[in-house]
């Protein structure tokens, strides 16, 4: 957990994955169910909804297989480090 005077910048700079939201509502799942459909806990894929955290590189293939969500989608801020290390 983060010291209370770096809380409120955490909180700035959560980005939520609306595409994973946005999935989610399309097939008129509740986010247990969504969760349940991905094998992980509804606080877990809650936190990665509302950008709290971010889906682990350990979770990413699988998501991304299940959701069909492209991986760059799911976590930008990867493909956009391997986007630079490949340069």
């Amino acid at each position: 957990m983060l010291p209370p005077w770096q809380r409120g910048q955490a909180m700035k700079d959560r980005q939520p994955l609306k595409v994973l939201t946005d999935y989610r509502a399309e097939r008129g799942w509740t986010p247990a169910e969504l969760a349940r459909f991905l094998e992980q806990g509804r606080p877990t894929v809650h936190r990665w909804e509302t950008g709290a955290r971010k889906i682990d590189e350990e979770y990413l293939d699988d998501v991304a297989k299940k959701t069909g969500i492209p991986k760059r989608e799911l976590r930008p801020d990867l493909a956009e480090v391997m986007r630079e290390a490949a340069e």
